[in-house]
């Protein structure tokens, strides 16, 4: 008599993805994040750990496991502040050992210098005719490499942006809209003047904003009978 017999031969298969982990830029004081995705391809449970070459990676979990057709995530956070004085790029290793195969995941850091630029100094919003409200713009540029975080203020209450704060990346450059609140304006002034400070990871900038107010008639026309 005969029998049909089957034999399921248990083996695990790592895949890791993505093959490279870059996280760019980073600020200094701003950590980074990224994953990296542990799968098993093949039958039975694949059981793994990792570790790495640099002191400035930390990542979460160290070691798992996967049954087939599972997958685990590993959450990696990079710290611009464990760099080296004096060091603007460091690449590194992480290396993942399991039961089905060993996988390495090369590593990129640099460090963000972003470089704020401001398109004028000067900012002439004209003339506000009977406390009418005039507005005008500048630019802000990173020439540097990284993202440029900054915060904008103005030093009048009559002096309107239209943002608090800022982010800008590397090469490209973002509109600031500046109006004024008449209606805080001074109303023995004729011309104001006022600032708008500029802070940022990528240094500090001013535009200085005037503006000028004058009193016109109104003229009301009325028509005559027929």
């Amino acid at each position: 008599t005969e029998l049909p017999a089957s034999i399921t031969v248990l083996q695990p298969a790592l895949r890791v993805e993505p093959a490279e982990v870059d996280f760019g830029y980073i600020d200094r004081a701003q950590p980074e994040t990224a994953t990296v995705t542990i799968a098993n391809d093949g039958t039975g449970e694949l059981a793994w750990n990792a570790q790495a070459d640099v002191q400035w990676l930390e990542f979460t979990p160290r070691s798992g496991a996967c049954e087939a057709g599972q997958s685990s995530l590993l959450t990696l956070t990079a710290y611009g502040l464990a760099l080296e004085s004096g060091v603007e790029a460091a690449q590194g290793m992480l290396i993942i050992t399991s039961d089905g195969g060993r996988a390495k995941v090369p590593l990129r850091i640099g460090l963000a210098t972003p470089r704020l630029e401001v398109d004028t100094s000067f900012l002439d919003l004209g003339t506000s005719v009977n406390f009418a409200d005039v507005s005008g713009s500048f630019r802000i540029f990173n020439r540097g490499l990284g993202l440029l975080r900054g915060s904008i203020r103005a030093s009048e209450t009559w002096l309107v942006v239209d943002r608090a704060s800022f982010e800008c990346p590397t090469g490209r450059s973002i509109e600031v809209h500046v109006a004024t609140d008449m209606e805080e304006y001074p109303a023995d002034t004729p011309s104001g003047k006022g600032l708008v400070h500029i802070e940022s990871n990528g240094g500090f900038g001013e535009v200085e904003v005037r503006v000028r107010a004058t009193l016109a008639p109104y003229v009301v026309v009325v028509a005559g009978e027929a």
